[in-house]
Order: structure tokens, then C-alpha cells, then sequence
């Protein structure tokens, strides 16, 4: 269940204390749909993961299922982990950077906190995924550098060993 509480004034009044008159209680079931809509539609990554947490110090909760099975509320890591992804995303709110995830992979990690709440959206990706691309890119990058400074190697040593034939004959 979730449960927001918001204060009522007098409809004369301002917002100052002696015109509150009382205090408005929600209580709503929290169902299945909230963590639906954690998904991204029409996502093609295999490794994104959309998830909600909260700091309750010292440690850090996970409000929503994760993608390894674990159930909302039933997993909790101490804020104070090493390079921890949602402990990043909490202490830099927007914050971007490569981190260690709850189950230990490396992952680009991203999130926002949520304004009515105490909690924060974290968006990650394994960055073996993520750098994919990058990566390939640039081992191309590096075989053709390094065949230009082969061949270049190659050609200066043919011309030296020419011109030092053509002196001694």
C-alpha cells in the first residue's frame, strides 16, 4: 500500500498555520500496473532495467522487481557500497557514469528523483551492451592505424634496403 497525506486550509485563507484546518489521508493497494510501467516499449536492449529505489540509511532499498527475480521491497544493500549504481544515482540526481549494479555488473547508470516522493528512478544497462558498438569501432580503428604503420615500416625499409643496394653495386 501507499499511503500521502497533504494538508487542507480554509478556502479564505492562506497558507499560513492558523488557517490550516485539517489533513486530507490517501491510501491506495499498490498492484502490478505501477511496475508495468517501468518497462519501455518497444525496447530492444537485453540488459536495460528501469527500477525504483529509496534511501533509508544506512542502507539503500529496492521498492521495484528486478530483472534477476528478486520481488519488490525484498532486496537492501548498505549506501556506502563501493561504486554501487543506485547509491551513484542518489548522491548525483541526473548524474551519468559507469558503476557496479546490485548484482555486480558493470553499467552505465542514469536516474531522476521523483518530485512527490522519496524515491528515485534508476535507468541502467550492462556496458558490455551499451559500448558494444563503440568498442568494435574502435578495435577497426586500431587494426588500420596499426597495418598504415606496418606498410609505412615496410615501405621505408624496402626503399632504405634499395637505395643501400644501389650505392654498393
Amino acid at each position: 500500500t501507499m499511503a500521502f497525506i497533504t494538508p487542507v486550509y480554509a478556502v479564505q485563507g492562506g497558507t499560513g498555520g492558523s488557517d490550516f484546518i485539517g489533513l486530507i489521508i490517501g491510501v491506495r493497494i499498490v498492484g502490478a500496473d505501477l511496475y508495468d510501467k517501468l518497462d519501455q516499449p518497444g525496447e530492444t536492449e537485453q540488459t536495460a532495467e528501469t527500477y525504483l529505489v529509496r534511501a533509508k540509511k544506512p542502507n539503500i532499498e529496492y521498492l521495484s522487481p528486478l530483472k534477476d527475480g528478486t520481488g519488490p521491497l525484498k532486496r537492501r544493500l548498505a549506501q556506502n557500497t563501493p561504486d554501487l549504481a543506485a547509491g551513484f544515482v542518489l548522491e548525483t540526481a541526473g548524474g551519468f557514469g559507469i558503476k557496479r549494479d546490485y548484482d555486480g555488473t558493470r553499467v552505465l547508470v542514469t536516474g531522476r528523483p521523483l518530485t512527490m516522493v522519496p524515491w528515485t528512478l534508476v535507468r541502467k544497462i550492462e556496458t558490455d551492451e551499451a559500448l558494444a558498438d563503440t568498442d568494435a569501432r574502435l578495435t577497426t580503428m586500431l587494426v588500420v592505424f596499426l597495418m598504415l604503420i606496418g606498410g609505412m615500416a615496410v615501405t621505408l625499409i624496402a626503399v632504405w634496403r634499395h637505395g643501400t643496394s644501389i650505392r654498393a653495386a
